[in-house]
């Protein structure tokens, strides 16, 4: 049996252009969702169902100074892209 040769994967083998907001979005994410909470018999479609639900509020309704104080669902209605 021939030994198998594992090569990088091609996202590893150049820094991600989005990496420091990759990094910023997943420690908001430990920071706000994970730390100081108990997890412990709590049933995988409940906490699906909560981190799904924090995840479209980060995407939604989180305010952002970089779009002047407003939510990115109010910015994109602001600019008219969005109904």
């Amino acid at each position: 049996m021939q030994p198998s040769i594992l090569f990088p994967s091609s996202s590893r083998l150049t820094p991600s252009q989005s990496l420091p907001q990759d990094i910023s979005f997943f420690g908001r994410l430990k920071v706000e969702f994970f730390c100081g909470r108990d997890w412990q018999g709590v049933a995988m479609d409940e906490f699906m169902g909560k981190l799904d639900g924090c995840m479209v509020w980060y995407r939604d309704r989180r305010r952002k100074s970089d779009l002047g104080h407003v939510n990115p669902m109010q910015y994109r209605k602001n600019l008219g892209l969005a109904a």
